[in-house]
């Protein structure tokens, strides 16, 4: 969203992405820690009381994540992982519409993470090295967090090698309110460390190797009002990475080469060994589920990037090696008027796969003030025996032969691929005879995608972007409950249709504001997949409805900023307004009452607020803050009682109070 210098306004083409820099969205008042954290911060992003992130409409594991150019996504699930500490991001970018043909394994939008590099100056910074205590009825009774952070950098040979590092240890409880205290919190703990290495040989030359490992456990995962301690399951796995980027310039382009490996590990457990109860208000009993699996990936990726004339070539291959190995086994699940559901079986499985995809594509300069972008990719997934080809094509015009208008359109297909488990699914333990399965044939989820955008710069100080976008998404794998099989199926589809008004005014040095707000309108098939073959499987397999998804918000409202204020303060506000998520009515069977999703929580409002001032302290600094969350003291409610045979159904719980926080970082 920023022009800079005088390049034309057309030089991104279609291909344009709402970002935003590491160092800024650390110091709102959320202290976003990772990736993951600080997603929500970007208009068109969400997430769910779950904690399941919504990338324009549609659940993150049909959007890619890159790190580097270098996919991170979970082999197994798709899903994004712990993600890179924020300390280390330089950019965080979300392309909702990526007409550019290097983007592809996915059906929704792309996170693209730009990592630093050491600047020719030693910097270290230690953040949050204080606990945050737990206070309740005016009194400290504990720790609520502890999430002290190290982060550092600079040159190690000058001119020629640089180092960048950071690192987290994380103790979180995080409360469920409509729970009784103690036993109302999820407890996790994680260390996240991600080191980097520069190195030029020549000015023409750079090589970049990253590690990047993350170590965590769980305990009571997805706990809430229906799921107590008892019941809620125990996670422990890892994720560790590593690559190796080597970037080549000669006269007229550039050569870019990756290889990467990576490795996720993961293990779900139980508090005990009793059936899972569901009853109309909670559950008894323990988890249902055991998993335990190994995903692990190798990637090779090379680009050719070329200017000729008023043409800027791009020519690439990616292959990807993935495997998959685990055992999955459960108990039983009773349901009062139910036949009992007893899981049976469920054996060692073992899987692989190859990935090939190459894709070319050319920016043309048709004038100054007009640019097409077109370009093809093929796919090819060995486990699918599938073989997809995406074109795309995207055009920006200034219509008025300025660069402070630009119009943008671009359409394109788009082909995802099939995690590994969905393949592993057969060998998931049978419910009460119904055995797991999978529909081979047809297993290619793909979109059809097109947009319409304006930006427009005003006064050299705000920028303005208005964008709808469509997205028809076909051939999604979704499940489907037989009488005598749970099958999983390519018959799934959704539609989003989303528009976009986003502000961002810089009219300072380190002063800006972003104002947006996002219409969405979502609706697809509720089964995904990822709901039975995923880490946490449900306990009910409802029919599968196409209608309102789970992630779906009509209408928000996000503006936050950072403002210099007099005596060296800094001001950083986040307000946030929402329609609230939808729901779904059950009945004592735990079936739906009604039309799936038609309810929905009351609307979110929260107005969080941070202060911080850095203070010389023997040649060094330290910045104390002050922040304040929910300022208004609105009641942002996060469960319901939702089934009907409650005798308090549709009471609101899990209000979130006014809270404040006080922390200091040490800069070096």
């Amino acid at each position: 969203m920023t022009v800079e210098g005088k390049a034309p306004a057309t030089e991104s083409g279609a291909n344009t992405s709402t970002s935003a820099s590491g160092e800024l969205v650390k110091s709102l008042p959320g202290r976003a820690t990772s990736v993951r954290d600080a997603l929500p911060m970007i208009p068109g992003v969400v997430r769910t009381p779950e904690g399941r992130l919504v990338i324009s409409g549609g659940p993150e594991h049909r959007s890619a994540l890159l790190v580097n150019s270098v996919d991170v996504t979970d082999p197994a699930t798709g899903r994004f992982g712990a993600s890179v500490p924020i300390d280390i991001v330089e950019t965080l970018s979300v392309y909702k519409t990526p007409f550019l043909a290097e983007f592809g394994r996915f059906t929704g939008g792309v996170v693209a993470v730009e990592t630093k590099r050491g600047g020719d100056k030693w910097h270290y910074e230690l953040n949050d090295p204080t606990p945050e205590l737990r206070i309740r009825s005016s009194r400290i009774r504990g720790v609520r967090g502890f999430t002290p952070r190290f982060s550092g950098g600079g040159p190690v040979v000058r001119n020629r090698l640089w180092f960048t590092g950071a690192g987290e240890f994380a103790l979180r409880k995080r409360p469920v309110f409509p729970l009784p205290f103690p036993r109302n919190e999820e407890k996790s703990q994680s260390v996240n460390a991600h080191t980097q290495l520069d190195y030029a040989p020549s000015g023409s030359h750079l090589m970049t190797l990253t590690l990047h490992g993350v170590p965590q456990r769980t305990n009571f995962t997805g706990l809430s009002f229906y799921t107590p301690q008892p019941a809620a399951p125990s996670y422990r796995g890892h994720e560790y990475r590593a690559s190796l980027a080597d970037r080549f310039a000669f006269r007229g382009g550039t050569l870019d080469s990756t290889i990467s490996t990576g490795q996720t590990a993961g293990r779900v457990g139980a508090q005990g060994d009793e059936p899972l109860t569901l009853l109309p208000n909670s559950s008894t009993g323990n988890y249902f589920f055991r998993q335990e699996r190994t995903s692990e990936r190798g990637q090779w990726n090379e680009v050719l990037s070329l200017s000729r004339g008023v043409h800027q070539l791009r020519f690439g291959t990616n292959v990807i090696h993935t495997r998959l190995r685990g055992q999955a086994r459960g108990t039983g699940i009773a349901i009062p008027g139910e036949p009992f559901l007893a899981l049976t079986g469920g054996s060692r499985y073992r899987l692989s796969d190859n990935e090939l995809a190459v894709f070319g594509q050319d920016g043309w300069d048709l004038r100054r003030n007009v640019r097409i972008d077109a370009g093809v990719r093929s796919d090819y997934q060995r486990i699918t025996g599938r073989n997809r080809v995406a074109p795309r094509i995207g055009a920006a015009w200034s219509p008025f032969g300025e660069e402070s208008t630009t119009v943008r359109a671009g359409w394109g297909w788009f082909f995802d691929r099939v995690p590994l488990n969905v393949y592993a699914f057969p060998f998931f333990p049978d419910r009460g005879g119904a055995a797991s399965g999978i529909e081979a044939r047809g297993l290619a989820p793909r979109s059809s995608i097109w947009n319409v955008q304006m930006d427009r710069v005003l006064h050299r100080v705000a920028q303005l972007r208005l964008n709808y976008i469509d997205t028809k998404s076909r051939d999604l794998i979704v499940f489907q409950p037989q009488t005598n099989a749970n099958v999983l199926t390519g018959n799934g589809r959704a539609h989003t249709r989303q528009f976009e008004a986003v502000a961002r005014l810089r009219w300072a040095a380190e002063q800006e504001w972003m104002i947006s707000y996002v219409h969405t309108r979502a609706h697809g098939n509720l089964n995904e997949f990822t709901e039975i073959a995923g880490d946490f499987p449900i306990a009910v397999l409802r029919e599968d409805v196409y209608a309102t998804t789970y992630g779906n918000i009509p209408h928000r409202f996000l503006t936050w900023g950072v403002f210099p204020m007099r005596y060296g303060i800094r001001f950083y506000p986040v307000l946030d307004w929402r329609t609230g998520f939808p729901y779904s009515a059950l009945d004592a069977r735990q079936r739906y009452a009604d039309v799936p999703n038609s309810r929905r929580y009351p609307a979110f409002f929260s107005l969080d607020l941070r202060a911080s001032k850095d203070i010389p302290f023997r040649k060094h600094m330290v910045r104390l803050s002050f922040s304040l969350f929910n300022a208004t003291d609105h009641s942002n409610f996060d469960a319901v009682r939702l089934n009907v045979a409650d005798p308090q159904f549709g009471e609101l719980l899990g209000r979130r109070n006014r809270r404040y926080r006080v922390d200091f970082d040490w800069l070096f």
